[in-house]
């Protein structure tokens, strides 16, 4: 029984210096500084026109939504240029061989991997939110209880992002996966609306409707507009609806990526 707890506690010590090593290296890299100074160069703009004076409530508007679409922009893309190398620049120095060598398995050195970048980027995202909702003047009166909805599901959506980056990071080259990661971020909701209203009646277009429904949808988990527009906040039901698609994707992610991470030579 002792040695069973001293082996779990060991690997629980080697998660925990996984997610340490993950945060200092984001840190030295310096991305999420790069990612400070570009938004820190709107929020001067914001000042600059507050300065000036914002005169009527739909400039006041466009800028909160730009602020905000800013943060949850840049907050994707710490997650992105973090998450695609994690694991291959690991095999490629062999510094990856030291943790495994420890009594700690494959899928908890991948689950470090998932948990530390997805906080950094939790906190890289209320930096950024901060900057980016703050300065901009309030000339209307904006719904609070969708506004922690907006942040709340924001943050499974930073999870979301980081499983599917790791899972395609092991699939494909670096760069590729940036490609592909960033496709699907910016500009999957718009392929799907395209194939759904060209070819939702036709047999090949059900299927390939049923096909892009296995491919997250980031989109749905974005509130921002609906916040800035004024519009009311989400009932339970439609909240717990998009929670549960996001944890259930992020399942599923995980599960894969461990899965190939189990069988992949290193």
């Amino acid at each position: 029984m002792s040695r069973m707890r001293s082996i779990n506690n060991e690997g629980i010590s080697s998660i925990i210096i996984i997610f340490k090593s993950v945060l200092l290296e984001s840190i030295r890299r310096r991305e999420f500084y790069a990612v400070l100074v570009l938004s820190l160069l709107f929020i001067l703009g914001i000042f600059t026109m507050s300065l000036i004076g914002v005169e009527n409530a739909a400039t006041a508007n466009l800028l909160l939504n730009l602020g905000l679409t800013l943060a949850w922009f840049f907050a994707h893309i710490t997650v992105l240029l973090s998450a695609a190398r994690q694991i291959p620049e690991d095999i490629e120095n062999k510094t990856i061989y030291p943790l495994l060598a420890k009594p700690l398995k494959r899928s908890g050195y991948y689950i470090g991997k998932w948990s530390a970048v997805t906080i950094m980027s939790w906190i890289s995202f209320f930096v950024l939110f901060i900057l980016g909702w703050a300065p901009v003047p309030k000339m209307q009166i904006y719904n609070t209880v969708l506004l922690l909805q907006t942040i709340l599901l924001i943050l499974f959506s930073i999870a979301l992002f980081t499983a599917l980056a790791m899972l395609l990071s092991l699939l494909f080259s670096n760069g590729v996966n940036i490609l592909i990661s960033g496709l699907i971020l910016v500009l999957w909701a718009h392929v799907n609306k395209f194939f759904y209203s060209r070819y939702l009646s036709s047999r090949s277009g059900k299927f390939i409707n049923w096909f892009l429904a296995y491919i997250p949808d980031f989109s749905k988990l974005n509130l921002i507009t609906r916040y800035t527009d004024g519009i009311g906040s989400l009932s339970f039901a439609q909240l717990a609806g998009l929670l549960f698609y996001a944890v259930l994707f992020i399942i599923v992610l995980l599960s894969l990526g461990m899965a190939v991470f189990e069988k992949k030579s290193i």
